[in-house]
């Protein structure tokens, strides 16, 4: 007996993408009418979702530095290494210490690009040094949070024809598709 198909249902009507707004807002046709949609909220909210079912996935495949990523200036937290650790369990992560003040990074989870590595690294870091009492699920979403607002296209960024399709189709799929990660419609 083969298993049924998925059905997927979507909390937004199919759209046709007509233009892009002053390189900040994708229009676009549904059967209720015109949609004016924010891109940076958009990604966000698809980038987002991503990075939560990444992190869900606890078989990432990892990948290995070629030269360690070294996180300087960090004295007053090196004594919470453990903790540190603890909460960057659920992201496969894991420092060393290296010195009174610098910690190292050898590997990361693929998903997480290069260029958003030291940054998501820093923000929980930047946690632990404001001694933030918050609970690893709140910190885990604002860190989501974070990480998917930087790797979302920004305001005044144009877009092609088919990234804007491409990024509706994406919003249309997410499980929340009405609000990016901070609220914003």
């Amino acid at each position: 007996m083969t298993p049924e198909p998925e059905v997927i249902t979507y909390k937004i009507e199919p759209l046709k993408v007509l233009s892009q707004l002053s390189g900040n807002y994708i229009l676009a046709q549904g059967d209720a009418g015109l949609y004016i949609i924010d891109q940076h909220a958009a990604m966000e909210r698809v980038r987002y979702e991503y990075y939560q079912n990444k992190l869900l996935n606890r078989d990432v495949p990892m990948q290995d530095f070629l030269i360690p990523m070294m996180i300087e200036g960090r004295k007053n937290i090196i004594n919470q290494l453990a903790k540190i650790n603890d909460a960057f369990a659920s992201f496969n992560i894991e420092l060393e210490s290296f010195g009174d003040d610098t910690l190292v990074l050898r590997s990361v989870p693929v998903w997480i690009e290069d260029n958003e590595v030291k940054e998501f690294v820093n923000e929980v870091l930047d946690m632990f040094e404001a001694d933030k009492k918050i609970r690893e699920e709140d910190m885990r979403r604002s860190v989501i949070a974070t990480l998917a607002c930087h790797s979302s296209v920004r305001f005044n960024e144009y877009m092609s024809m088919d990234e804007m399709m491409t990024l509706v189709e994406q919003l249309r799929q997410c499980e929340q598709p009405f609000h990016c990660p901070h609220g914003r419609p």
